[in-house]
């Protein structure tokens, strides 16, 4: 499988070094150590499943085509992929 690399950045300044609580939670601050800024850590978690799915299905329509667009995780169509040996 591939590897995928997904790095989140400050809005403000870019930068990707943030503090946050060891044991963070969805209304936890996160603090960039770059500028200061603050977030919600629940708001970065939500981006960053956003850039993941955008990242997988990315890797989907590379390898299948547009099978991908045509039927994005979650949707239960009905379509299957089986693989049958030779």
């Amino acid at each position: 499988m591939a590897e995928m690399e997904m790095n989140l950045k400050c809005s403000s300044c870019g930068s990707d070094q943030f503090e946050y609580p060891e044991e963070a939670k969805a209304d936890d601050t996160v603090k960039c150590t770059g500028c200061g800024a603050t977030a919600r850590y629940g708001d970065l978690q939500a981006q960053a499943e956003e850039e993941a799915m955008k990242l997988v299905t990315s890797a989907l329509d590379k390898s299948f085509g547009d099978l991908a667009r045509k039927h994005p995780p979650g949707n239960r169509s009905g379509v299957s992929i089986t693989y049958k040996k030779g």
